[in-house]
This record gives structure tokens, sequence and C-alpha cells, in this order.
């Protein structure tokens, strides 16, 4: 009888008088082994112009679950082979190659276990500051008129594992609990006439600074010019001080 032989080299035609299918691949040279993928079985009776789709099994090495599997496949996709071995791909489960390709060519499958879990976390908002004038605060003082407080929000994380490791974490939602309560701070501009006595005079003033204060010299170090005047023409005399003009104007 005639029956036609298809394999992944192709087809071809041979006249046969075998009894079942597995006697007529034996006489064309094919030899099977366990998990080759003959159709129709192999002990199906032969009839004229019969079709027989013959796919050899390719060794696989599965890594899964911690273990290595060595398998025997003739299956079209990973999907399928793993499917054979007992190792399906279960929920977000992946494997490599993916489970819709074919078996690779150096027979090395991963399967990658994954799963996925949901945190919610507190996240603080931390609360701002304002200045504000205040005539009622003396001068060169503050005052807290409101604390402030911080705020707080809740995050709902979803955590993905592959393996049992962490790969990544995304914020899908936050929720505002509590708004955070703005610090007010009062810095004061009310002028207040103080007393204190120096070397034995009370003097009157509104505003005390403390300075880092350098002696003048009457002549100029290194040169034989002597003056007792400042760079602003002043008269060197007790309670002139000197003072960068340009620091003094960003300090104001």
């Amino acid at each position: 009888m005639t029956v036609t032989i298809i394999t992944p080299e192709g087809q071809r035609q041979v006249q046969s008088s075998a009894f079942t299918v597995g006697e007529v691949l034996q006489v064309a040279g094919i030899r099977l082994r366990a998990g080759d993928n003959v159709e129709p079985p192999t002990n199906t009776s032969i009839t004229n112009k019969l079709i027989i789709n013959y796919l050899p099994s390719r060794a696989l090495t599965i890594n899964a679950d911690g273990k290595v599997v060595e398998t025997q496949s003739s299956a079209r996709t990973v999907g399928e082979a793993l499917a054979e071995a007992g190792i399906p791909l279960l929920g977000l489960d992946y494997s490599l190659p993916s489970e819709d390709e074919a078996l690779p060519s150096d027979g090395q499958v991963k399967v990658v276990r994954v799963s996925e879990s949901i945190v919610l976390a507190q996240k603080p908002i931390p609360f701002e500051s304002e200045l504000v004038a205040s005539a009622d605060v003396p001068l060169d003082q503050t005052q807290i008129l409101s604390p402030g407080e911080n705020g707080l929000s809740v995050q709902r994380v979803r955590v993905r594992y592959e393996n049992g490791v962490e790969v990544s974490r995304v914020t899908e939602e936050e929720t505002l609990v509590r708004p955070p309560r703005t610090r007010t701070l009062a810095y004061g501009t009310k002028v207040e006439i103080l007393t204190t006595v120096v070397d034995g005079v009370t003097i009157e003033y509104w505003r005390a600074v403390q300075m880092y204060a350098t002696s003048y010299s009457p002549c100029r170090l290194g040169t034989s010019t002597c003056g007792s005047t400042t760079a602003s023409g002043k008269q060197l005399d007790k309670g002139v001080v000197a003072l960068r003009t340009d620091l003094y104007r960003s300090l104001r």
C-alpha cells in the first residue's frame, strides 16, 4: 500500500506491505524513541493512502521550583512540554522561552514562579512653614503662632516576587488620611527702647547686634603713611567700627 510519512524534514511516500504504522516507520528507517509523537498511533492498521505524522522528541532540561528535570518531549510549544512534564504554569508564572514558543534549540527551559502581594504603607507628609510680621512681637524675636503638624497618607503598594525574590514595588493608589498643617512663625517688628550701662553710663538702645570687632591701625602696614581717619573719612575714635559695606548690604 502507498503510505505518506510527514516529518519535520518534509514528507515522502513509501510502498509497504507492513501491517501497522509502527512497522512502516521501522521499515522507513525511523527509529522510535520514548516521547516521540506519532499520528495515528503506532498500533494502527495500515490502509491505502494513509498519512502518518511523525514528530521526534527532543531532550529538554527544565529548571523549575529549585529542581532540574531531564525529559524527552515532542511537544510543539514550551507550554505543552511543561504540561507533559507535570510542571504547568499557573497564574502569573512564565517560562523562558515563552510558553507559546517552539522548543529551544539548546533544550534549556526555565520556569519563573510569580506571586504578588498588596502592602498598605503609611507615608508622612512634611508640613510647610510661613513667616508673618507681627507688631506685637519685639524686634529680632520670633514667636510660634501655630506649631504645624505633619500630614499622613496611606499607599496601596503591589509587590511582585519572582522565584521568591522581590523584583518590583508599584504604588497603585495613595489616600490622604490627614492633611498637613502649616507652621506659622511671627517675626517681631515692635520697637522697644531699652537701657543698659556701659562704662558707668546709662545708654538707650532699640537693637543689640553681636559683632566681631577688629582694631584700626593709624599707620598702614608696610608703609610710612599714617592717618587717623577711616576709609569713609570719619575720625578714629572710641565707638567707631569698621564694616564691610558689601557684606552689610547682603545682610540687609
